[in-house]
């Protein structure tokens, strides 16, 4: 369950048989990233729980139950492990059936009605009526941070934006509404590193993916826009620094985007919290032959996932 904070928290809890004696403990994470382990507790348990097996063939003496690897000279035998998960709820998966929306598991019609939630990950001023002493996009605004308080300070304050701009008091007055999705629009810099190119920012899931958790836990799917790429996909500041405009001629950053999604699809590859991509906001600035074929290499590169 949520913790308070911008990570996701689960209880995952399994049950083993285990002769007496001492036992190693190992947690082995299998996935990249950072991790933290709050608390632990070891429980007795009945000695009925246990599912039928036959102990005819085993030594007392140098048996363990594992699914794990034994230590050397020791004889297991695998039990099953009979985990509980106690997350963040799967919403049922969909997927597009003509001009519909529909369940996969049942192919039900759902219509899907929602908000954006913009100006949390990538400024756009006119929202609020922000413009002020030369700051008007996202750009300018973190160049003034910059050069007041410096690199690191600068990053601490757009984490400090990130971390306080919802509330789960904000979550519920949407699902108020009758929403059953919201639209999250990213900016590319959140996830990638902007000084270390394809590389992905060690914080780079945690605000999304505490935005999932916080909109599947009121039964409302989340849809990833992709609402400004590196170089610009138009003049507008709606793609981060207005007056750019340089994606569609640039195959560096056009290679970036690609790879970007790449790793955005193999995050959330099989989250049947996320309803949809927006692989590109508002496309602008070039020709409809070269938008259009700009579209469907990313298109392919996530199908490709």
């Amino acid at each position: 369950p949520g913790a308070g904070g911008r990570r996701i928290w689960c209880r995952i809890s399994s049950s083993v048989g285990l002769h007496a004696g001492n036992h190693p403990l190992r947690f082995t994470a299998s996935g990249g990233g950072s991790f933290k382990i709050d608390w632990f507790e070891l429980s007795m348990m009945p000695s009925d729980w246990l599912p039928d097996h036959d102990e005819s063939q085993v030594d007392p003496v140098d048996y363990c139950w594992s699914d794990e690897p034994c230590e050397l000279g020791e004889t297991c035998r695998q039990l099953p492990v009979l985990p509980w998960y106690e997350c963040s709820p799967n919403l049922p998966l969909l997927r597009a059936q003509g001009q519909y929306w529909v369940q996969d598991h049942d192919g039900s019609q759902i219509n899907l009605k929602g908000t954006n939630l913009g100006n949390w990950f990538l400024q756009e001023f006119w929202m609020m009526e922000q413009n002020s002493e030369g700051v008007s996009d996202q750009c300018t605004l973190e160049s003034k941070l910059e050069q007041r308080f410096g690199s690191t300070e600068k990053d601490n304050l757009m984490k400090l934006l990130h971390d306080n701009w919802i509330s789960e008091r904000d979550w519920d007055i949407i699902a108020s509404f009758g929403f059953n999705v919201v639209r999250l629009p990213l900016l590319w810099s959140l996830m990638e590193d902007k000084n270390n190119p394809e590389t992905i920012r060690p914080d780079a899931w945690e605000c999304i993916d505490w935005a999932i958790s916080q909109a599947a836990e009121r039964n409302m799917y989340t849809i990833l826009d992709m609402h400004g790429v590196v170089g610009g996909q138009g003049e507008k500041d709606h793609t981060g620094c207005e007056g750019q405009n340089q994606y569609w001629t640039n195959t560096a950053y056009q290679s970036r985007t690609i790879w970007l999604w790449e790793q955005i699809a193999e995050k959330y590859r099989g989250n049947s919290n996320v309803a949809a991509y927006g692989l590109l906001n508002e496309p602008w600035g070039s020709t409809s032959q070269n938008m259009a074929t700009r579209m469907f290499e990313l298109y392919d590169a996530v199908r490709a996932v």
